[in-house]
């Protein structure tokens, strides 16, 4: 029976309040009205619904014939919920000697055969997807559904390392035999391996598909470094999820992209089933942690209706055709939200999987593209910039497009195609022939970088951390997350031969270091930092003659922590850090000091323009670069960038330039290691990795008697570039780095400096 408007709204006031409070509800009645995302009786009849328009939502005989398995990776879903009970696969005595679980899923926190903790967050993910469907508290999507347990643990940094042990168990309960269709990640953070890449297409080549949270970050995936989303948008395997609101729009919080995110689902004030509050088993939620199981939960009910549809890349096809665009997401979403009536009309999205660029010639590929229409190639930083197409070259098939563009495009384009009749559109980014600017060096990257190993080795390193040259070779430091706490390290040497263009990997440290920077120092490689835990000071150095890494001699017990190691014209300087625990301003170094290895010691030599810790420093012709991080008002940490020359010391607080608009998660906490690499040469400091304003360029200058960064006309790729690592050596520079779009997501160029200043 429909409400009146009145009514609604005043349940809405109520539901959002309840959302903002995350207050615990009673499962004294059915509470499926609140539920906008599937029930259409929500909305007043003037009103446009935004519900997914599930087929026979809530009814008696259910929404699906078959049964779908749906693994859940996140904090453990609490089998002994009244909407949960007999949802939770439960494993015999052989699967879990088999397979090393729990009765109720698999730990992969720990590792071992214990049930997987009851979690509020992961328990509310559930419910999303499958609550039972018993006239009581909430309802599911999907009518019949069961879940396989899977606990990763919940908070803003979810260790690389569990979610690998999480996908290695799916892995192995799909070869034992266990059918599982679909996976759900409500989760994500800042890191930067690709360890997941093949994890997660092994999964989809056995017919899983994996469904992600964009993330709550209000930012463009396209140029953002949430993890790991960013390095799966053009996965077949993978379907990536923003969240919108009841009115249909865009939610605030909600990551986005037209390329990046696939498709948005009802995601804020979301009531669901919750487990850990007294006297209350569901509450409201929100983020694309919501909608990610939404849309999880739809997918398994079309499944359920295509069991003839048992390879992965086609499911996620046929998904994403179940979509209607909206106004409010025209710009930031290429395929709308989640709409399952189009199975019965028939008006579905157009879906890109791949382009293929050869010169001119664009060759689009994808289902569904229906009755001609238009196809639109324009510059993705300047929309109204539009490639022409060559008249009479474009060819439409149901799931080829082929073209050719008046002149040869270079670098990153973007690629619309819109069907005629329904007016549905799909878009994708590309990136073509390097454009001139790209750097004209493009170098091999170590063999291992992305490989699946062994995983309680976790092979694969981040990228950012230190790049040297010593004669002819470069030293590469990658940072990699220590996953028990989160913080940056350094673990493993790589060389890089520059006359072979090949790499070879050296000696590991012999403890994990979390550090700030290394430099060479009477041909060996000094590294200062912290032990894994912040909180030992370390100085290593490695032999390159030996292959070796050891102490090095220090007789004076005074040793700054966190602090940064330069070599300044033959002395070796540490730059800022603390003189002693705890970590606060008071213990802040304001000088640096000056090593001595004759008398094996450190002296304060010279003073800071400003005390700094985890600092970056370069130097060169007599000037001394330091950012790092201080302490403002009341203890506020912030960014700070100075220049000593001399016996000037100087900050320069309008130094970076004003960046792309959608830098997303670069701009509001630029950290060096994670956004940008520094180095510096004769003419002054270089900074790659940071996006200009109009988006023609990641490198700049900041010129010896300059207070402010210029950009230059050369970059390290048409592609955003993150974590990069770079340096200067023997005239030349060198930058290795992540990219979305590069092949491989990595770039290793190089540019000689004359060419760089020109």
């Amino acid at each position: 029976m429909k409400r009146s408007r009145s009514r609604t709204y005043a349940l809405y006031l109520t539901v959002l309040a309840l959302a903002v409070l995350s207050f615990p509800v009673h499962a004294e009645e059915d509470r499926t009205f609140f539920q906008w995302g599937y029930n259409p009786e929500f909305y007043e009849e003037d009103e446009i619904p935004y519900d997914m328009r599930l087929p026979d939502w809530n009814s008696e005989d259910g929404n699906m014939r078959e049964e779908v398995l749906v693994a859940v990776v996140d904090g453990g879903i609490d089998y002994r919920h009244p909407d949960l009970q007999g949802k939770i696969y439960e494993f015999s005595e052989e699967e879990q000697a088999a397979l090393g679980c729990g009765r109720y899923g698999y730990d992969a926190v720990t590792g071992d055969t214990s049930d997987p903790p009851p979690d509020l967050h992961g328990t509310h993910v559930a419910g999303i997807i499958g609550a039972s469907w018993n006239g009581e508290g909430t309802s599911g999507a999907a009518s019949n559904v069961r879940f396989i347990s899977i606990n990763v643990g919940e908070g803003d940094h979810t260790p690389v390392e569990y979610t690998l042990r999480a996908y290695d168990f799916i892995l192995r309960a799909v070869d034992y035999g266990l059918p599982i269709r679909l996976v759900n990640n409500s989760w994500g953070n800042v890191d930067s391996s690709l360890a997941m890449l093949p994890l997660i297409e092994e999964a989809g080549e056995k017919g899983v598909l994996s469904f992600f949270s964009a993330g709550n970050d209000a930012s463009d995936l396209e140029h953002s470094i949430f993890y790991p989303v960013m390095y799966l948008h053009d996965s077949p395997y993978v379907v990536v999820i923003g969240a919108h609101t009841w009115e249909g729009d865009n939610a605030s919080y909600s990551n986005y992209g037209q390329s990046a995110a696939d498709v948005f689902a009802p995601g804020s004030e979301i009531l669901s089933t919750v487990s850990g509050y007294a006297g209350g088993n569901y509450s409201y939620r929100s983020g694309t942690s919501m909608a990610s199981p939404a849309a999880c939960g739809a997918c398994a009910v079309l499944a359920a209706a295509h069991p003839e549809v048992t390879d992965a890349a086609e499911l996620k096809t046929l998904f994403l055709s179940c979509t209607r665009p909206t106004e409010a997401l025209a710009d930031i979403g290429a395929n709308g939200i989640v709409d399952l009536s189009v199975e019965e009309r028939g008006d579905r999205n157009p879906v890109i999987t791949n382009i293929l660029a050869d010169g001119a010639d664009l060759t689009i590929e994808g289902a569904f593209f229906g009755t001609e229409g238009t196809v639109t190639v324009t510059d993705p930083y300047d929309a109204s910039k539009i490639f022409a197409i060559a008249e009479d070259s474009l060819r439409w098939g149901a799931d080829r497009i082929c073209l050719t563009l008046a002149e040869a495009p270079a670098g990153l384009v973007r690629v619309r195609v819109q069907e005629r009749i329904c007016g549905k559109y799909d878009s994708q980014l590309v990136l073509t022939a390097n454009s001139p600017a790209v750097f004209d060096r493009t170098l091999s990257l170590p063999e291992d970088f992305g490989e699946r190993d062994v995983f309680d080795a976790m092979p694969d390193y981040q990228a950012a951390g230190f790049l040297g040259g010593q004669g002819n070779y470069l030293y590469y430091l990658p940072l990699r997350f220590v996953e028990e706490n989160g913080i940056l390290a350094f673990e493993q040497l790589f060389r890089y031969d520059i006359t072979r263009d090949t790499w070879t990997e050296l000696s590991p440290l012999p403890e994990r270091v979390a550090a700030t920077q290394g430099t060479f120092f009477q041909d060996m490689l000094c590294v200062a930092g912290t032990d894994r835990n912040n909180a030992d000071s370390l100085f290593l150095y490695y032999d390159p003659e030996t292959d070796s890494w050891q102490d090095l001699p220090l007789d004076k017990p005074f040793m700054p922590s966190r602090s940064s190691a330069v070599n300044c014209d033959g002395d070796l300087l540490l730059v800022g850090g603390y003189h002693s625990r705890p970590f606060t301003a008071n213990n802040l170094l304001s000088e640096y000091c000056l090593y001595d290895p004759g008398l094996m010691e450190n002296l304060l030599d010279g003073k800071l323009a400003a005390p700094v810790f985890d600092a970056v420093s370069c130097y060169a012709d007599g000037n001394l670069y330091v950012y790092g991080s201080t302490y403002a008002e009341r203890d506020e940490i912030r960014p700070v960038l100075q220049r000593l020359s001399g016996t000037t010391a100087q900050t320069l607080p309008d130094a970076f330039p004003e960046l792309f608009e959608a830098e997303g998660l670069r701009r509001g906490d630029f950290s060096p290691a994670l956004h940008g690499a520094f180095a510096a040469c004769d003419e002054g400091l270089l900074w790659t990795g940071a996006l200009s304003a109009d988006g023609q360029t990641d490198t700049w200058i900041l010129k010896h008697d300059a207070t402010r960064f210029t950009p230059l006309t050369r970059r390290v790729s048409d592609a955003d570039v993150f974590w990069p690592a770079c340096t200067v050596h023997e005239g030349v520079f060198y930058v290795i780095g992540r990219s979305h779009f590069e092949e491989g997501h990595q770039v290793f160029r190089a540019i000689a400096l004359s060419d760089l200043l020109e």
